[in-house]
């Protein structure tokens, strides 16, 4: 199963996006406000026998991608446990780069918000 979440500022817009990556198939799990205009937050899944269907990579550039990945967490000393976190969600990318797979790895490891912004007093 692949699971994403995906964050816009009204529920259409979310639920475009979900469709645009995960296609009609997907299952919303969850939405959640997130409050004044940080938005909405769709949290979807799509059933892992339709992935052959969609665009995944081959082995070897799975090998490559998660090999880079590694190098990258290694250089910047992810401690070993979260590295081991984040590789383990590398599966499946179909990444141009290793910038763009760990902007994958990170977004179904952690959940993204925008920042609040100040009160207009503070401006």
């Amino acid at each position: 199963m692949r699971l994403r979440s995906f964050t816009a500022e009204t529920l259409p817009d979310a639920m475009h996006q979900v469709r645009e990556e995960l296609g009609l198939d997907a299952v919303i799990l969850s939405t959640q406000e997130l409050g004044g205009a940080l938005g909405v937050k769709v949290m979807a899944a799509l059933d892992s026998d339709l992935d052959d269907e969609l665009d995944l990579q081959e082995p070897e550039n799975l090998i490559e991608t998660v090999d880079g990945l590694s190098e990258v967490l290694d250089y910047h000393q992810v401690p070993a446990p979260l590295a081991n976190r984040l590789l383990s969600n590398a599966s499946g990318l179909n990444a141009e780069d290793n910038v763009m797979a760990l902007a994958g790895v990170l977004d179904g490891a952690f959940d993204f918000a925008p920042c609040p912004r100040p009160p207009a007093s503070a401006r």
